[in-house]
């Protein structure tokens, strides 16, 4: 059959989409679910070679890119703003005239602004411009190996297709099916690690292409061969499987508080190649402090791949003592002091890892692990230390009682109990609570209420008086002593509020 495209309308199409797929990846967008403009950084556009997919540049509606803590990191909020930092919308790649007489109008007319604006003009808007959408008729002679090729390169719905996709197509003409290899494989992992629950088809390949390749963008994917696949394949799910028990070491156990989903890519490729030599104390020490490092930092919420290229070649060497260097995620991680307090739901990475911390307290009621509760999944909440009810009768604000310094991880039932209660008033029950239940303690001894709060960070003394703000300075300080313990290296505390 003929595919017949209205060109200028199914191209505009074709290039929102590719943008919406490839690029929105910035946990602003996502976490705020805000809408978003494109923009072409015209300067990179303009150099020869260069991956033109990364020159686009995803920006808030507002035109603002800002830092977790408000910092402005470029400000497109007017036109004027776009000319200043030679940034074309791509929402006027096909009616760019009134632009470019508006932006050539703001730099005066000067030489290097024309000579700028003329090579993306040819560089990238007569691409668009010019370009021709072809009209393919097959026949049923056709080749398994044409076919492939056509599909790699044709899109009847307007919408990207995936690698996964592409792939399945190019193995097919091998007799290969990898969807069937990847439902088997991943039914495996799965039902063997709830944690690896949100792993998916094209993180498998992105790890694959990482160990085959040392990078995992799109074209190195799509460079994967069946034969490489099919050597690869079983390294590669035995990696996923040892990133799971590290997961599990570090209390990270299902995947809805994983952190970072994307960070098991790297991960799972490090501890792949590294096989036996990263079973050792020292090894398991480093890809600790590197993983903790990712998170804390947050520092896999946008241009993933290339990190996970540096990850992979930089880690093992320093895993292996062949570099003394520690990997750039490391060095670029920084936690600073205040972003804690700015913790306060689930989306965040770092709220993650901090929950993820918090996992060995012991239930209050049960004196039980609530790693241990969550590995029988029993249903587990977050419970605030000092009740909400509590502190909104003390005229506490809601963005100190909801922050994660006052937050903690008990079994459900527990929570309920508790309630509303002044924390000196539910100190008192705790002295009984522990045999009720009949469960098996995790120590000989039941432990007692100060062992249950100190597990979980949380000094009694504050309790004993019902001090919130003592309460709160002193938990604070405990947490960023946790985190500084996993990631290795101190918090910054510039500016400390």
């Amino acid at each position: 059959d003929k595919l017949i495209l209205d060109g200028q309308q199914r191209l505009t199409a074709l290039f929102q989409s590719l943008v919406s797929k490839e690029i929105i990846r910035t946990s602003d967008t996502r976490e705020n679910n805000m809408a978003c403009r494109y923009y072409l950084d015209m300067k990179e556009c303009a150099k020869n070679g260069t991956d033109r997919e990364e020159s686009v540049i995803p920006v808030p509606k507002n035109g603002i890119v800002r830092k977790f803590r408000g910092e402005r990191t470029l400000d497109l909020s007017a036109p004027q703003r776009e000319y200043a930092q030679d940034m074309f919308p791509v929402n006027r790649v096909f009616d760019a005239n009134q632009w470019k007489r508006d932006y050539l109008k703001h730099w005066n007319n000067r030489d290097d602004k024309w000579n700028l604006y003329d090579d993306f003009d040819n560089k990238v808007i007569k691409i668009f411009e010019t370009y021709q959408v072809p009209v393919i008729t097959l026949d049923r002679k056709t080749s398994k190996e044409e076919v492939c090729l056509i599909f790699e390169r044709v899109n009847s719905q307007g919408v990207e297709l995936t690698v996964f996709e592409l792939l399945t197509a190019s193995f097919a003409a091998d007799e290969f099916d990898l969807r069937k290899d990847w439902e088997i494989r991943n039914r495996r992992m799965k039902e063997e690690f709830t944690v690896l629950n949100r792993l998916d088809k094209v993180n498998f390949l992105q790890a694959l292409a990482l160990i085959s390749v040392g990078s995992c963008k799109r074209r190195d994917i799509l460079n994967l061969t069946t034969t490489k696949y099919q050597e690869l394949a079983c390294q590669v799910e035995k990696g996923f499987k040892k990133a799971a028990y590290f997961l599990d070491k570090q209390n990270i156990l299902t995947a809805r508080y994983l952190p970072y989903p994307p960070q098991l890519v790297p991960l799972a490729a490090i501890l792949a190649k590294l096989g036996d030599a990263g079973e050792t104390e020292e090894a398991h020490q480093k890809i600790t402090h590197w993983y903790w490092c990712g998170i804390f930092g947050e520092l896999y919420g946008s241009a993933t791949e290339t990190r996970f290229a540096n990850d992979l070649s930089e880690v093992i060497t320093w895993v292996k003592n062949e570099n003394s260097n520690e990997p750039r995620t490391i060095r670029d991680a920084n936690f600073h002091a205040n972003r804690i307090l700015d913790l306060r739901t689930g989306n965040s990475a770092a709220y993650k890892g901090v929950y993820a911390l918090l996992m060995r307290g012991f239930d209050f009621y049960t004196g039980n692990t609530i790693r241990r509760h969550t590995h029988f999944n029993d249903k587990i909440e977050v419970h605030h230390v000092f009740p909400k009810a509590w502190c909104k009768d003390q005229g506490i604000s809601p963005s100190l009682f909801n922050s994660i310094i006052n937050k903690t991880p008990l079994l459900a039932r527990t929570n309920r109990m508790i309630g509303g209660a002044a924390p000196s008033k539910y100190l008192n029950k705790m002295e009984g609570w522990g045999v009720q239940l009949g469960l098996f303690q995790e120590s000989d001894q039941a432990a007692t209420p100060e062992d249950k709060l100190n597990s979980h960070l949380i000094p009694i003394d504050t309790f004993q008086t019902d001090d919130f703000n003592g309460f709160f300075e002193a938990r604070k300080e405990a947490l960023l002593e946790a985190i500084e313990e996993a990631m290795g290296k101190p918090v910054n505390r510039e500016d400390e509020d």
